[in-house]
């Protein structure tokens, strides 16, 4: 099947909408804009996500209609909970899905971000179980930074902005790591959105920086003439 995008106006303020597709269309949800200036921010995803869990075509394909120009993919997490770590295995897994969204998006910016260090329950018993540190977070990130190098993609290193496995009691402590000790509070979603922001910020200066000797250059070259 081929997605296919259509637009409808509103020219009045409305809270609720009725649409009717024809039979055996399938809905893939809406794209709410509008016309005010500045930045359109998408989210998309779910709990229990590995990268392999984006990694198909119709996602793809339905990404493409939203014609990204920056695509921040903060994945990980699940990856590194499990009870035996492939860095390669990891590493392939990144590869593949990266490449097809290159693919797909060729005009498209793509940031890598590494998991914030978490918990994971081991068995020490029949019914007993207990919390230990995911040893598996910095071998993600690792493999998370080279790959993003190899890509030729961004990379935000939120594992060691958040002070690495050495910090986590401290998130915990902070309110930033749920009780559940996986997924990030509401506050510590913030932290992150925050740390993404700034790493973003911080890059766009480095690059106008990098610009001001070309421009001074160029101008130098029109007064000579």
């Amino acid at each position: 099947e081929t997605p296919i995008a259509d637009t409808l106006r509103l020219s009045l303020p409305t809270s609720s909408l009725t649409l009717v597709a024809p039979q055996g269309a399938r809905w893939y949800g809406a794209s709410l804009e509008n016309s005010y200036p500045g930045p359109l921010l998408h989210t998309i995803g779910y709990n229990g996500a590995f990268y392999t869990t984006f990694n198909q075509r119709n996602f793809i394909e339905q990404l493409h209609l939203l014609r990204p120009r920056l695509l921040i993919i903060s994945l990980g997490t699940n990856d590194m909970l499990v009870n035996r770590f492939s860095s390669e295995h990891f590493a392939s897994e990144v590869r593949s899905f990266v490449r097809a969204l290159q693919r797909a998006l060729p005009s498209t910016a793509i940031i890598l971000t590494s998991p914030i260090s978490a918990y994971k329950t081991k068995r020490v018993g029949r019914r007993v179980y207990r919390w230990e540190v995911c040893r598996y977070a910095p071998d993600v990130a690792k493999t998370l930074e080279q790959e993003a190098s190899n890509l030729g993609c961004g990379y935000i290193d939120l594992y060691s902005a958040f002070g690495g496995i050495a910090k986590v009691d401290a998130l915990l402590d902070a309110g930033w790591l749920s009780k559940g000790r996986v997924h990030l509070t509401r506050e510590g979603y913030d932290e992150a959105g925050r740390a993404i922001a700034y790493a973003l910020l911080k890059d766009f200066r480095g690059y106008v920086e990098r610009q001001r000797p070309l421009f001074y250059q160029k101008r130098a070259q029109v007064d000579a003439h």
